[in-house]
């Protein structure tokens, strides 16, 4: 094994030998109350005022309550215009301070995130692990695409590679558009039902942040092989994952795309250790292992380009496309009995099969707006891939680790002992 936080292993198509997977696997979770940094924008519109904005104030008041003194917050709102609320600020020792700022939000305005970007980008100096963006409606000012939105965090090479995590309140927001910011920056989307849940996604997220166990990997492969996906634009033999919880096993898929080559996989691996904050580093030739793991991988690929494309045809309200193409994925499935019986692809017809079902209960010219936004959260956790442990078709806890479970707990009690305690919220 090249060192003492991760392991490899290498795996070789049982169907088609020029697919491969590598499997890398987190050593542990390290209990040291390592900081985290994250970076908060928040849409505070005219839509927010009320209930929402008091289920938003209490959530950030029990998420604060959740981090360590040594923790670090930025803290960006935005409605018409931006204005960052504090920058790169120690939680510290007394939540006070922060009642008394969260009690300040109010809701106005137009929807403007493309300056939440560029007020965020204006004042960080230290980049954070993560940028948690919410919303609950349509950007209707200023940048109005995706890739217009994150235009600011071009110049910035220590910023390009921070994961942005989405947040998409109720039905009234642009799933497609959450989705592909999440997408562009190894984050995910997530669908929130209604504003209470929130303290619950918050949680899941602090979650993923507290256990990474080693940060900036950067995974490369020979020549005449390539990843099939995350890889670095325009090096398609370098992958590169913000970071990695402990205990999880990572799978990526590549190919080899030159028949003549006789070498077998190699293995460039670069990282940060969190227990010694420097850089490791280790190159190897990896042993491959025949395993029908491969194919169920591709069939991981081929769920999430089919539920994205599904997508598209519903908000198109091409229904009738939609189920087509969902069953044609189910068929393909299907085909082989040794593959179809493995509890990862068993698990992905589960999800289409959810999909299918919920697609024809709500058959109508109208799209269904809570269907579209669980369509992309499935999109965007099966292209993160943060576990590869499948153990249930509902989303929420299909990608969940248990640091997740514990923090969304954890943060949960204190919203609720906060909207217990404090009048008028």
């Amino acid at each position: 094994m090249p060192s003492n936080e991760i392991e490899y292993v290498v795996y070789q198509s049982t169907k088609d030998q020029t697919l491969f997977c590598a499997e890398i696997k987190t050593i542990g979770v390290l209990s040291e109350e390592e900081p985290v940094h994250i970076a908060l924008l928040l849409d505070t519109s005219g839509s927010m005022e009320g209930e929402r904005m008091a289920s938003l104030k209490a959530a950030l008041k029990a998420l604060i309550r959740c981090l360590y003194r040594n923790d670090i917050l930025t803290i960006v709102t935005y409605s018409s215009d931006s204005e960052c609320i504090c920058a790169e600020k120690y939680v510290g020792d007394d939540p006070s301070v922060w009642d008394h700022l969260i009690d300040g939000l109010n809701a106005n305005g137009n929807t403007n995130m493309g300056s939440a970007f560029e007020c965020f980008v204006k004042r960080c100096t230290i980049p954070p692990h993560a940028i948690i963006l919410m919303t609950d409606g349509i950007v209707n000012t200023g940048a109005l695409s995706s890739r217009s939105i994150l235009l600011p965090l071009d110049p910035r090479s220590d910023l390009r590679t921070t994961p942005i995590f989405t947040l998409g309140i109720g039905n009234g927001h642009n799933q497609m558009m959450l989705r592909d910011i999440a997408m562009s920056s190894n984050g995910n989307y997530f669908y929130i039902d209604k504003s209470e849940d929130l303290p619950q996604t918050f949680g899941s997220i602090l979650g993923i942040l507290r256990d990474r166990c080693v940060e900036a990997i950067h995974i490369g492969i020979n020549l005449g092989y390539t990843w099939l996906e995350r890889y670095t634009p325009g090096n398609k033999q370098q992958i590169y994952i913000p970071y990695m919880p402990g205990g999880i096993e990572y799978r990526f898929l590549f190919r080899k795309t030159t028949p003549t080559v006789n070498d077998s996989p190699y293995l460039s691996v670069q990282y940060k250790s969190r227990t010694h904050d420097s850089r490791s580093s280790s190159a190897m030739s990896v042993g491959v292992r025949l395993n029908r793991l491969v194919d169920g991988e591709v069939f991981r690929l081929e769920v999430k380009d089919t539920v994205n494309t599904a997508t598209g045809l519903i908000a198109a309200n091409k229904n009738m496309d939609a189920i087509k193409l969902l069953e044609g994925q189910l068929a393909r499935m299907e085909e082989d009995p040794d593959i179809s019986v493995m509890p990862q692809v068993m698990c992905l017809r589960t999800v289409v099969l959810d999909i299918l079902d919920s697609l024809r209960k709500c058959m109508s010219n109208l799209p269904d707006a809570p269907l579209l936004s669980r369509m992309t959260s499935i999109t965007t956790s099966l292209s993160a891939q943060r576990s590869s442990t499948l153990d249930s078709p509902a989303m929420n806890t299909l990608y969940a680790t248990e640091g997740m479970r514990s923090h969304s707990g954890h943060v949960m009690r204190e919203y609720e002992t906060i909207v217990h305690t404090s009048p008028g919220v």
